[in-house]
């Protein structure tokens, strides 16, 4: 076989082979905020979707696995560079993204993939939404969690490098109920720090910034049988 053949026939290789791997990942489509796609997994190793997001959009992304799949969300942002990961936020097996704010406008990307690393099957319903951060720095916030095997939710509070902050968190209905909080800081959101709330109507705790920025804080609660609670929470800086 001459030289130029046998580049050719590596060639042809190669080109068959980019196109089974573009097979593995199937073109979820375009979301809009506020609608829901439908779409066949059909053995794919992923799902891609793309959208459009402005700077400052906070939005939430849904995932309905119709098969129980435990799937997994990546978010990348308009310059392809990943900044949001979850895989069970949305109560298991569906992953979800709660409050996250967009850090710049342009197209993004979400690849919806098994979180196991095997293929995905089955039909999933995809959405992502609008709504808006809850600021602790403006006042006290309400969230209602619940209906639902677990159910999740965010807010969010500016705060200073070496700066003392007192959070207090109320709850309507404390009987038989466990809340579970995740506190974690900008570019080290949730490391390791998880509190529990049974059985009390309301809690407080003392917190140290170690960074100047973004804080986060997360709610989990497990609800059956529809049962639903509010929480209140407030953040004040201490002398």
């Amino acid at each position: 076989m001459s030289g130029l053949a046998h580049i050719l026939l590596l060639l042809l290789i190669f080109n068959v082979g980019s196109s089974i791997l573009a097979q593995d990942e199937l073109d979820g489509g375009e979301l809009t905020y506020g609608e829901t796609i439908e779409v066949d997994a059909a053995g794919a190793t992923s799902l891609n979707f793309t959208f459009g997001g402005s700077e400052g959009d906070v939005i939430n992304i849904i995932v309905d696995s119709q098969d129980d799949v435990d799937s997994r969300i990546t978010l990348f942002d308009p310059d392809e560079d990943e900044f949001f990961s979850d895989d069970d936020s949305g109560g298991y097996p569906n992953p979800a993204a709660h409050r996250i704010e967009l850090p710049e406008s342009g197209t993004y990307t979400l690849v919806l993939d098994n979180y196991a690393g095997d293929e995905l099957e089955g039909d999933f319903e995809v959405t992502v939404e609008q709504t808006e951060l809850l600021l602790l720095n403006d006042g006290e916030q309400t969230i209602t969690l619940g209906d639902g095997v677990l159910s999740t939710d965010m807010m969010d509070f500016d705060v200073e490098a070496g700066q003392f902050y007192l959070l207090t968190v109320s709850i309507n209905d404390a009987s038989d109920t466990t809340l579970y909080i995740e506190f974690g800081e900008e570019g080290d959101y949730f490391p390791n720090t998880r509190f529990a709330i049974s059985g009390l109507v309301a809690s407080s705790f003392v917190f140290e910034a170690d960074v100047t920025g973004r804080a986060r804080l997360k709610f989990q609660f497990i609800g059956f049988d529809e049962e639903e609670i509010e929480v209140t929470v407030s953040a004040e800086a201490l002398e």
